[in-house]
């Protein structure tokens, strides 16, 4: 995936028409960093390969409550039926990602404190986010 396809996938493309409408949450985080062993995200779409989904996690640094893309550290989804990963920071970036994505505590930033959630594409009325700690870690599947 090169640099204009990741900037063409991120939260900042322009409102689409109908019958493909974008849906954006936003999740406040907050981790015990002395508790952490490891953070996983997991990522499941039950929808057509045709949506989307992004995930971007980071710091809220202007607290309104809304990651902007220049607020996030890491971004991953599937686009079109493929798992991608993006560094923000380094600009790496990874086709056919690993799902779940899984952060060792030293890997991760005890200021991240919120994901964005974004979906794109048809999907179903009622659709939700769930989240879920576990003793030591903390789990989030998104559906």
């Amino acid at each position: 995936m090169n640099a204009l396809l990741l900037a063409l996938i991120i939260p900042a493309l322009p409102n689409v028409d109908p019958p493909y409408p974008e849906i954006s949450t936003n999740i406040a985080i907050a981790v015990n960093m002395e508790r952490l062993d490891m953070v996983s995200f997991s990522l499941d779409m039950s929808q057509p390969a045709s949506n989307e989904v992004v995930v971007a996690v980071g710091s809220d640094a202007d607290n309104d409550g809304d990651l902007s893309f220049g607020e996030a550290a890491f971004i991953f989804g599937c686009d079109d039926g493929m798992n991608y990963y993006a560094d923000l920071l380094t600009g790496s970036v990874f086709e056919n990602a690993a799902n779940p994505h899984v952060f060792k505590a030293c890997e991760w930033n005890g200021e991240w404190n919120l994901i964005k959630v974004i979906k794109r594409g048809l999907g179903v009325v009622g659709e939700s986010v769930d989240v879920t700690v576990e003793t030591k870690k903390l789990v989030i599947r998104l559906r």
